[in-house]
């Protein structure tokens, strides 16, 4: 699922909603911060403190950035769960579609072995190797 989360978009549709949802809830997260918490009077009325100014100021701003990417992340995996037809495969830019044919002959007939059979024809491969340099010493 973390592979389809990383390797996929949401349709353009669905992109908007989430990212209008994110958005609301950066902006109720900026209307807490400085209107409820009374951070935006207080440096009007030139009663912030310094600790106001060189912390208060940054790190709400910087968890408005975390609330929008956690919002909008929590909606991607919502969607990927609930509704997979609403997301599409990212293709990479420049990427060309290759015919299997090529790898196959750049690679030879070890690119369809997994893992265990590749593993194996290599020991094989090696201990071959291994009695034909035992063979070829004098002594």
């Amino acid at each position: 699922m973390l592979c389809l989360f990383r390797n996929s978009v949401l349709q353009p549709s669905v992109n908007r909603i989430g990212v209008m949802l994110s958005w609301l809830a950066v902006l109720a997260w900026l209307y807490f911060s400085f209107v409820e918490k009374e951070l935006w009077f207080k440096l009007l009325a030139g009663d912030a403190i310094l600790v106001d100014l060189l912390l208060g100021i940054p790190l709400v701003l910087m968890l408005a950035v975390v609330v929008y990417a956690t919002v909008y992340w929590s909606f991607k995996l919502l969607i990927i769960a609930l509704f997979p037809q609403a997301v599409m495969p990212v293709v990479p830019a420049g990427a060309e579609h290759h015919d299997l044919t090529e790898q196959e002959t750049e690679f030879g007939s070890d690119y369809w072995q997994d893992g265990s059979q590749a593993e194996s024809s290599e020991s094989a491969k090696r201990s071959a190797k291994k009695s034909e340099d035992s063979s070829s010493r004098p002594f």
